[in-house]
């Protein structure tokens, strides 16, 4: 028997294929595990944000009844939490969103959709480097 007559070659060509797209999946969550490290290790400390980035957050952080709607804050992205005071306990990847008319620094994770913090912004300012 030759080619895909042969039961045997048929397995495992089935089941290197069974092999290769179990594996994918895996591979790829590898992959971007490290290309977000590797974006937090060489990103500025603590960068502002801007456009879709920041639009996506505010619009997240929005849902709160405490959060003013009329005014766009500006958005912080935490990559180094040991710059921050003990005023605003955070972690890589949270945000601050700064609403300067209404005095009001939120301390916001993304990962949870939740806010974490709420703190005046003049106190807030004081720590963010």
């Amino acid at each position: 028997m030759t080619g895909m007559n042969n039961p045997h070659l048929c397995r495992m060509l089935a089941a290197s294929c069974a092999l290769l797209l179990s594996a994918a999946p895996l591979a790829y969550a590898h992959f971007l595990a490290r290309q977000a490290a590797a974006e937090l290790n060489s990103a500025t400390p603590n960068p502002l944000q801007s456009g879709r980035a920041a639009q996506k957050i505010i619009h997240a952080a929005a849902t709160f009844s405490y959060i003013p709607k009329d005014e766009i804050p500006t958005v912080q992205l935490v990559t180094d939490p040991s710059s921050f005071s003990s005023l605003i306990l955070t972690e890589p990847g949270d945000r601050v969103l700064v609403y300067r008319q209404a005095n009001l620094a939120v301390l916001f994770d993304p990962r949870t959709v939740n806010v974490i913090n709420v703190i005046p912004a003049t106190d807030a300012l004081k720590t963010i480097p």
